[in-house]
C-alpha cells in the first residue's frame, strides 16, 4: 500500500466504564440466576493515526454522514460497529457512534505527555475508583518509551 504513517498515534478509551459495566452485569446475572455467561459491554474509544495515503478498509460496506463528515462503518461478527473517518493527514476511529463518544480527562494526558516519547500508555484509574468506591483518589499507571543517546529507555510508574 501507499500508506505513510508519521509515527504519531493517539488512543483514548474509557476502560473504567467498561469494567464497571462488566461488574454490574456480573452482579445482575448472579442475582437473577441468569444463564447468560458473557455480557456484551461496549468500550467507548477514540483513536487517531497521523499520516498520508490512508484508504477505507475493504470490509467497510456501510457509510453514514454525521455532521458534515462521511464515516465508514465496520461491523464485527458480533454486531459491534466501529466508525472510521479518513482525512488527508489522518485516520480517525471511534468504537461508538461519534456523537455518543465522551472524551476522557484531557488534563491527565497532557500533564503526562512529553514529545520525546515515541510510545506511551497512560491509564487514569481515578474515574474507575470514583465510580466503584465513591472516592476521589489519584491513581494511574504510565508506561513510556523514548530514545536517549544510543539507548531505548522504557519507564513505568504505577500510583
Amino acid at each position: 500500500t501507499n500508506m505513510n504513517a508519521t509515527g504519531v498515534m493517539y488512543l483514548s478509551a474509557d476502560i473504567g466504564a467498561a469494567v464497571n459495566a462488566l461488574l454490574s452485569a456480573d452482579s445482575q446475572a448472579q442475582n437473577s440466576k441468569s444463564s447468560q455467561t458473557t455480557p456484551q459491554v461496549s468500550l467507548s474509544a477514540y483513536s487517531v493515526v497521523f499520516g498520508t495515503g490512508f484508504k477505507m478498509p475493504a470490509e467497510v460496506k456501510k457509510y453514514v454522514t454525521i455532521g458534515s463528515e462521511k464515516y465508514g462503518v465496520l461491523t464485527s461478527e458480533n454486531g459491534i460497529e466501529s466508525y472510521i473517518l479518513i482525512k488527508n493527514d489522518r485516520m480517525i476511529t471511534y468504537t461508538v457512534n461519534p456523537t455518543k463518544y465522551k472524551p476522557g480527562d484531557r488534563t491527565f494526558f497532557t500533564s503526562m505527555y512529553n514529545s520525546k516519547y515515541f510510545m506511551g500508555i497512560f491509564l487514569n484509574f481515578e474515574p474507575l475508583i470514583n465510580t466503584m468506591l465513591g472516592k476521589k483518589i489519584k491513581s494511574s499507571a504510565v508506561f513510556v518509551s523514548y530514545i536517549e543517546g544510543d539507548s531505548i529507555i522504557q519507564k513505568g510508574t504505577v500510583k
